[in-house]
């Protein structure tokens, strides 16, 4: 069992910080694009904050200690079921 809380965890900070590194890369690019293109309309803040929305509920579903023990668990719970399903077909 504590294996798979520790991949819980794993996962659940690993999904937070993949988030991240998208949101910083995407809004990144469509900024630097809107630069190079001199654009006056700066289209990307729609989806810098869009989606900058979605992150911060996402931090704080990472960083809130009773949110990231639900989600842990649920994620847990996950794991267990998929691993005894793939043990059913195996056999």
């Amino acid at each position: 069992m504590s294996t798979i809380r520790n991949l819980a965890e794993y996962r659940v900070s690993n999904g937070f910080y993949a988030h991240l590194i998208a949101y910083l890369a995407v809004c990144g690019g469509l900024a630097g694009l809107n630069l190079v293109r001199q654009s006056q309309r700066q289209r990307y803040l729609w989806v810098a904050g869009g989606w900058g929305i979605g992150l911060l509920l996402h931090a704080v579903e990472n960083y809130v200690p009773q949110l990231r023990a639900r989600t842990v668990d649920r994620v847990a719970e996950r794991i267990e079921r998929r691993s005894e399903r793939a043990e059913r077909r195996s056999k």
